[in-house]
This record gives structure tokens, C-alpha cells and sequence, in this order.
């Protein structure tokens, strides 16, 4: 796996020549992989920017990729297919490993049970306490989404929402929590199925306090990292177009 490239803050804040700016390689991520508009945008390799000092938005070309987050495991995995499906069907190439990547919190323990009981006031406190109470504009502010596709992602999100346990988490999927040996192998069994070549590790939610995310971030880093970093894009299933759901 690959870690994304970084580029200058200053480069948004020139007047350089256009064809300066072309030359970039952009790294630009769709994010919300249960929306149709992000799998759309991610899959269209097509995007427009005003850079400060242009006078017009000039398009860029660039190979968008599609991030899935914080779902159920078998609905990110079934979008992201879709997303691939898009890509091949309208836009006529193949999706790589490489334009692909997952988010979810994660924590680490010595033992599960462990992880599980360290873990469980912290994350519950998320989806129960303050996920409900933030309002939906935090997340979607107006012109994010369409309206189908906003309608899409509350009807996905409404069951993650409120009276969930951290054992229901787990579950679906939407939490990767145990010991190393349990993280490591969930990762690669959704590698496997998503076949992500980036992925985004939550190591602080919740109410999380200092002490246990500095104890999760260093076992994550020790015992897990090592094995994420060898998966390869052999390690994913292959994705079959007559396996996807139609839209």
C-alpha cells in the first residue's frame, strides 16, 4: 500500500501559467462512497478548480479516487463495486486498487476482550451521544449532495444511529476492534473484499481520552502497521461486473 503524495499549500495561492498547473498530479478523493453523486464525480476523472489569482476555473485532469466511510462493511464494499462498476460501464477504464480506499475506526488491545471493554464507553458515546446530535449540515452543508443521493445516505445511516452497541459495531463492520492479531486479520479480510490500496485509521473517537488513544496509535503502529503495509492488490477478490447490483 501507498501513502497518497502531499502538495504545497502555496501552489492554491499563485497566478502560475496554466499549463504548470496541468502538469500536477492531482490526488482528489470522493468521499462518501454510499453517495451515487460522489461515485459519479469520483468516476468522471473530471474536475474544475479556481485556483486564487485565475480569473476562471480551468479543468484538471486527474484520476479521481472513492472513499468509503465509516459504514457497514457489505454497504461500503457494495458501493465501492459500484463505483467500479461506473468507472467501466460509462467512463470506459478499469478502477484500480489505487483509487480506492477505506475509513473506520480502529482500536487495538492486548486481548479483545480487552480492546472491546477499553474501547466501548468511547465509541458508544459516538454513534449514541454525539453522532445524533450533530446536525446533518456538519456533514452534508447544502450542494454536497443531490437530493436522491442525500436521502441515500440518511436511509443507510439511520440503523448506525442511537441504542447501538459496540458488539453491533463490530458486526457490520463499522468498527475494526481487538487485538492484533484480530485487527490484522479483519483488515485483510476487508482488503480482500474492497480491495483499498488507502486506508484511513480512526485511532481517536468518541470521548477517547489522551492516554488510551496514545496506547491504541503505538500498538496500532507496532503490531498491525507492519501487516497492512505488505497487502497488495493481489490480495483483493477482483471485482466481476455481473456481481453488481444494479442501481
Amino acid at each position: 500500500m501507498t501513502e497518497s503524495p502531499s502538495y504545497p499549500r502555496s501552489l492554491w495561492r499563485s497566478a502560475l501559467p496554466p499549463a504548470v498547473v496541468y502538469d500536477r498530479h492531482w490526488a482528489l478523493w470522493a468521499v462518501g462512497a454510499n453517495s451515487l453523486t460522489a461515485r459519479l464525480r469520483a468516476a468522471s476523472s473530471t474536475f474544475r478548480v479556481q485556483l486564487l489569482g485565475q480569473k476562471r476555473a480551468v479543468p484538471l485532469r486527474d484520476e479521481w479516487r472513492c472513499l468509503g466511510m465509516a459504514g457497514p462493511a457489505e454497504t461500503v464494499a457494495r458501493f465501492l463495486d459500484m463505483y467500479r462498476e461506473i468507472a467501466l460501464r460509462k467512463y470506459g477504464y478499469e478502477a484500480q486498487s489505487d483509487k480506492i480506499g477505506w475509513c473506520a475506526p480502529m482500536y487495538v488491545a492486548e486481548t479483545d476482550k480487552q480492546a472491546i471493554d477499553e474501547a466501548r464507553p468511547h465509541i458508544e458515546t459516538m454513534f449514541n451521544v454525539l453522532l445524533p446530535k450533530a446536525s446533518e449540515l456538519m456533514f452534508f452543508p447544502p450542494g454536497y449532495l443531490s437530493p436522491e443521493s442525500l436521502q441515500a445516505v440518511m436511509a443507510a445511516k439511520k440503523g448506525n444511529r442511537g441504542n447501538v452497541t459496540i458488539e453491533q459495531l463490530i458486526e457490520r463492520g463499522i468498527i475494526v476492534c481487538g487485538s492484533p492479531d484480530t485487527v490484522r486479520r479483519t483488515i485483510k479480510d476487508m482488503h480482500n473484499r474492497m480491495g483499498f490500496e488507502e486506508l484511513m485509521c480512526m485511532l481517536m473517537f468518541g470521548s477517547m481520552p489522551a492516554h488510551l488513544s496514545e496506547k491504541n496509535i503505538r500498538l496500532f503502529a507496532k503490531e498491525v502497521l507492519p501487516a497492512v503495509k505488505s497487502l497488495t492488490p493481489s490480495n483483493y477478490r477482483g471485482f466481476e461486473l455481473p456481481r453488481v447490483a444494479a442501481e
